[in-house]
Formats: C-alpha cells, sequence, structure tokens
C-alpha cells in the first residue's frame, strides 16, 4: 500500500512540474499591445462603419423633426375640427 501511494504521488509530482515547465517555454518576449495598435495605420482613420453610422444619425435627427412638425400640424387640425 506503501508502494502504491508513493508511485501516485510520484506521478502527481511529475504531471505538475511538467505542465509548468510546458507553459514556461513557449514564451519569447513582450509585446505591448497598446504600442502596436497605435503603430497600425488603421489606428488614424475611423472606420467607414462609424461615417455612415453619423450620416444615418443626421438622417435619424432629420426624420424626427419632420415628425414633430408633423405632429404640431395634427394637433391645429385637430383643434380646428373640434372648434367647428
Amino acid at each position: 500500500m506503501r508502494r502504491f501511494i508513493g508511485i501516485a504521488a510520484l506521478m502527481i509530482v511529475i504531471a505538475l512540474v511538467g505542465q509548468s515547465a510546458m507553459a514556461q517555454s513557449f514564451k519569447f518576449g513582450h509585446i505591448n499591445s497598446d504600442e502596436l495598435i497605435q503603430s497600425m495605420p488603421e489606428y488614424d482613420q475611423p472606420p467607414l462603419n462609424s461615417r455612415n453610422s453619423a450620416k444615418n444619425c443626421q438622417c435619424l435627427e432629420l426624420m424626427q423633426v419632420n415628425g414633430i412638425i408633423r405632429a404640431m400640424h395634427i394637433k391645429k387640425r385637430v383643434k380646428l375640427l373640434m372648434i367647428s
């Protein structure tokens, strides 16, 4: 029984040491991701999606203003119909 526990403990130790050694062996260096992203040429240019969304936002604002104006005209017509 003692021999079995010793062999099991030895296998666990070997497995743990093997895992930690394997995790450390593939590291070659450090990359600063912020510096890397800022060095890309696409960093300064806004993506096309944001440009399109800005145009869509302007269109939505115009639609909202038109909707408010139409609602005001409808309210005036309703008041005129209620008076007569």
